[in-house]
């Protein structure tokens, strides 16, 4: 697919923990603040600290927030996307659709159902935006994972079909 350079294709992904993956939603205010909360990884990937993660890591953001993690969201999650490294990695159909429907230039944005902490709907859960970025580029997961690994072997089932990079879009508010 050539690169479009006005983000003609685009995709809608969800992520984070909810009610659905873990009987959780993450938390919300009014005011725009939000604390995304990844889906839980029971198993860990056996690939290190830069893949693996700990809902540890997230406790104190959703605390300050007003919000609570409930216990059973303990041990490893999966940090995908990840918004400090600006990348995501897919696998099966979702990995493939990624690949025959976005090029560099494309757009894809991360959605989550975060539950509202106050205002007139505290306590309901609303689809949020959480990420909009341009794909920088489109990347065969595999040589990537087995070059960042210290594993000596990870299941093929674990491994994601591609990964992505973004640029992040800035977005200016009009005077």
């Amino acid at each position: 697919m050539p690169t479009s350079p006005l983000m003609k294709n685009g995709l809608l992904i969800r992520v984070a923990v909810d009610s659905n993956s873990d009987g959780w939603n993450a938390p919300c205010r009014t005011d725009g603040r939000f604390c995304y909360v990844p889906i839980g990884d029971p198993n860990g990937s056996n690939r290190g600290s830069y893949f693996d993660h700990s809902y540890d890591e997230f406790r104190p953001f959703v605390t300050a927030l007003g919000g609570t993690l409930p216990p059973h969201l303990s041990g490893n999650c999966h940090l995908d996307p990840d918004f400090t490294h600006l990348t995501y990695g897919d696998w099966k159909s979702r990995g493939e659709r990624i690949r025959e429907f976005l090029c560099p230039g494309s757009f894809i944005v991360f959605w989550a159902g975060l539950r509202w902490l106050d205002g007139k709907q505290a306590g309901q859960i609303v689809c949020s935006i959480i990420g909009f970025f341009r794909v920088a580029q489109i990347l065969n997961a595999s040589p990537l994972v087995h070059s960042t690994t210290t594993a000596t072997h990870i299941p093929a089932t674990r491994l994601p079909t591609i990964t992505l990079s973004f640029l992040p879009i800035r977005v200016t508010q009009a005077a």
